[in-house]
């Protein structure tokens, strides 16, 4: 007996569980099971005298993924009638959040992936979408430059404990899953504990495993990572507390790389530095009426990267290497007596599109230029006397995501004070002159940050394989 619950209500039901067994005939039959992602727990129930002859595992050597810790779950994000109107709209401002990150780090050439009922915010020029449950063996996007896991597929406890007795046919005592730590193979070998959601029942376990951490392995495998060359890379993107069985080049927390106001008006065109503009350019950033808006624009930018702006860092996204992703100053004026030339930022691959999009804002432009037009190659690495350095000493003994430091150039540069980002876990950093070893901070210890070159994790890639200077 069992309590069935749907759109006509609950009642009491008598539930029957059963499965379909695989034909004694075809069971004799010689087989080859050719399966990337196959729940070999769950196919021994249909064939017991299954032989496992090799269990491959390919490199991927160009695929770089990025693993972001936090709240990713559907009801996290997902707007729903029983939650409450703050509920909501919490959920709906994340996936604009989560949408701008995408954008900013699409590489003009994306794949995000997603809940259903979120898929379409996430849907921008450069960017395909999908959805969970819909994407195995899709070859559409083998080509992009970056893939985004936003979320995870996790059954309903009583549907997965249905689905358990029906496979096993013994009873299972009901459960909700307990949250259990677990650890994540690093690229270098180690390990990075994750807190993820699992069932104590080996069977439930195993159902989950193959609806929720498989079909984001499928996800990944959209990009075919395994036919990458150095000049084709791959960075994925996971947002999700699943442990895969994939070496994860980063693991960082949502508040250390989620955008600040400049990164986010960047993701959809311009960084206005002119608070009026960027209120009338933005006003789901900047809500209200024209003053309220002003007011929280005002003080948005004077938090933000705008501080150190115009000489800004020359990468703003995880994936630097592009040389699209190159900061550019523009200078425009709106028509009229007495406006005055104002500055704004833009992404070199969006460079096209942004008079259009501040003259659909803010009327016709009487003047619009590229003030330091980008150069045609990409962006370099820095030799060690032309790098920023940190130029003051913290005990980082505890992971750190922000303080106050003085990041300078060594002479005869100029020495601006900014506000920079600690090393988290999973960041590059070197000491002295010499070459950089291949070592990632793994956030313990006390460094001398005077003699400490950090180098953000989109660049590593890069930095390991430079030839000695």
């Amino acid at each position: 007996m069992g309590i069935h619950e749907d759109k006509k209500g609950r009642r009491r039901v008598i539930l029957l569980h059963r499965r379909r067994e695989i034909l004694e005939g075809i069971k004799k039959l010689p087989m080859l099971l050719l399966d990337a992602t196959m729940p070999e727990a769950i196919v021994r129930r249909f064939l017991p005298n299954l032989n496992v002859l090799a269990e491959v595992k390919a490199q991927a050597p160009h695929m770089t993924i990025h693993q972001i810790l936090g709240g990713w779950g559907k009801t996290s994000l997902v707007q729903h009638d029983k939650a409450s109107k703050e509920e909501n709209s919490r959920r709906g401002n994340m996936v604009a959040e989560l949408a701008d990150f995408v954008r900013i780090n699409s590489g003009g050439d994306a794949l995000a992936v997603t809940y259903k009922a979120i898929e379409n915010n996430f849907k921008a020029p450069g960017v395909a979408t999908g959805h969970f449950n819909n994407m195995a063996g899709i070859d559409a996007h083998k080509n992009v430059r970056s893939i985004f896991v936003i979320g995870r597929p996790f059954p309903d406890a009583t549907a997965i404990r249905a689905q358990a007795m029906a496979l096993t046919g013994r009873p299972i005592a009901p459960e909700n899953g307990q949250v259990e730590t677990r650890g994540a193979l690093m690229a270098d070998g180690t390990g990075y504990p994750i807190n993820v959601r699992v069932y104590a029942d080996s069977d439930m376990e195993a159902l989950r495993t193959a609806i929720t951490d498989r079909e984001v392995i499928q996800v990944i495998g959209r990009g075919r990572a395994v036919w990458r060359q150095e000049a084709t890379p791959l960075d994925v993107f996971v947002f999700a507390d699943v442990v895969l069985p994939l070496p994860v080049t980063r693991v960082a927390r949502w508040e250390d790389v989620r955008l600040d106001i400049v990164g986010r008006m960047l993701a959809r065109g311009a960084a206005i530095l002119s608070p009026t503009d960027a209120a009338k350019t933005y006003p789901d950033l900047f809500p209200g009426e024209p003053k309220v808006a002003f007011k929280a624009a005002e003080y948005a930018l004077s938090q933000s990267e705008a501080r150190f702006l115009p000489n800004p860092p020359k990468r703003i996204t995880l994936i630097g290497d592009l040389g699209r992703n190159q900061l550019q100053e523009l200078s425009y004026r709106p028509q009229g007596r007495g406006q005055s030339k104002r500055t704004a930022y833009a992404l070199r691959g969006q460079l096209d599109a942004v008079r259009g999009q501040l003259e659909a804002k803010l009327g016709q432009l009487a003047a619009y230029e590229v003030v330091h037009p980008a150069a045609e190659e990409g962006p370099q690495i820095c030799r060690p006397s032309e790098q920023p350095a940190l130029t003051n000493s913290a005990n980082l003994a505890e992971p750190q995501s922000t303080g106050e430091f003085s990041l300078g150039r060594e002479p005869p540069f100029d020495v601006t004070p900014r506000t920079v980002r600690l090393p988290i876990p999973g960041d590059v950093v070197w000491m002295g002159d010499g070459p950089p070893p291949k070592l990632r901070w793994a956030g313990k210890g006390a460094f001398d940050l005077s003699k400490v070159v950090w180098v953000p994790p989109d660049t590593a890639r890069q930095v390991q394989g430079a030839a000695p200077w």
